[in-house]
């Protein structure tokens, strides 16, 4: 079972974990992802990050049928395409960011409940997406997460403009 990447490593290579029967993973700062790093890992139940982690690359947890739920941080600024495709049992995606660059097919084949802001992302996303979506105060969250979000929704004047699914800053 593997639920930390050690300090020492600093890459993760594309597919490095595909197919494994990693049941948990902490996702940390200063360490670069591959594309699919995580995909089709069946038994992986929880993926954590660090609040600095930046970058979610396209299919990173792509086919991971047992993940029910991710917190994705402030300092995210890209979930690649299909990053959360097929995760069947993913219930719950929180989004702490207020803008971010949101890939292509993100949930594909996935129904979470998207939690953020109202006009952010990921709100736009769920709309575009028909996907369900609830706002900070819902009663849902922590009162960490609920400050984060707020944190964030307070920012949320950063000069930009959605075009094809996706905020580009200016």
């Amino acid at each position: 079972e593997f639920s930390a990447i050690p300090d020492s490593v600093t890459s993760v290579g594309e597919w490095a974990f595909q197919n494994s029967g990693i049941r948990q993973v902490h996702m940390k700062a200063g360490t670069s992802y591959g594309k699919g790093a995580f995909s089709n890992c069946t038994r992986l139940t929880s993926a954590t990050m660090d609040e600095h982690v930046t970058f979610i690359p396209d299919n990173t947890f792509d086919g991971c049928t047992s993940l029910k739920e991710v917190i994705v941080y402030p300092y995210v600024s890209t979930v690649g395409a299909q990053a959360f495709a097929n995760c069947t049992s993913l219930e719950r995606v929180v989004f702490t960011k207020f803008y971010f660059s949101a890939g292509a097919r993100m949930f594909k084949n996935s129904n979470p409940v998207l939690y953020s802001a109202n006009g952010s992302t990921a709100y736009k996303y769920a709309r575009s997406n028909d996907l369900e979506f609830k706002a900070k105060g819902s009663g849902d969250l922590s009162d960490e997460l609920e400050a984060l979000i707020q944190e964030e929704d307070e920012k949320g004047t950063s000069s930009g403009t959605w075009k094809n699914g996706t905020w580009e800053y200016n």
